[in-house]
């Protein structure tokens, strides 16, 4: 994109700052895992309280970041943990209440967001799944790990996660489409 998509700005905050104000509404405590521009990205959300993890690693890919919260949220010894991305305009609150609701009913370890024929992120995983996240390489994402055990996964459809916000057009085009 040429600069930091998630310092672009929807409904007058940052994508940034929206995924994490959506996350605080359901999860407690928030990890924000910064990497490529730490500084700019840490001083946009220091308003917000979360904790702030730099991976130092992150040009090695989403995996590397992705182990570098669980690493930082496993020491704090959770049931469960939420895993998102900042380019996912139209999540909301309600969609991470469904995903925790979705595991209370089915308690599948795994439940993943439905959207575009494929299950994803924003992804819920309870401890015993961990280890798998870890095992990751660093270029992939926690769908491999959704992908690799289907039969321990549930799901919540997430109507318009297929949007994400990975190129200039794409973001001109969801801005032209919700003024």
């Amino acid at each position: 994109m040429g600069k930091s998509k998630q310092l672009l700005t929807i409904q007058g905050v940052s994508l940034l700052e929206h995924t994490i104000l959506v996350a605080k509404k359901v999860c407690s405590p928030v990890a924000v895992i910064l990497g490529s521009q730490f500084e700019n990205h840490q001083q946009v959300i220091s308003h917000l309280a979360v904790d702030v993890v730099e991976n130092k690693r992150w040009s090695e890919g989403m995996g590397s970041s992705l182990k570098a919260g669980l690493s930082h949220l496993a020491a704090l010894n959770p049931d469960a943990v939420i895993v998102l991305v900042s380019d996912q305009p139209l999540l909301t609150a309600n969609h991470l209440k469904a995903l925790v609701e979705a595991y209370q009913v089915s308690r599948k370890p795994i439940v993943g967001s439905a959207y575009s024929n494929t299950v994803g992120v924003p992804a819920l995983f309870v401890k015993e799944i961990f280890s798998k996240l870890f095992e990751i390489e660093n270029a992939e994402g926690a769908r491999k790990v959704i992908a690799a055990f289907p039969e321990q996964v549930a799901s919540v459809a997430f109507e318009g996660g297929e949007i994400d916000l990975d190129t200039e057009g794409d973001y001109n085009a969801f801005i032209k489409g919700t003024s």
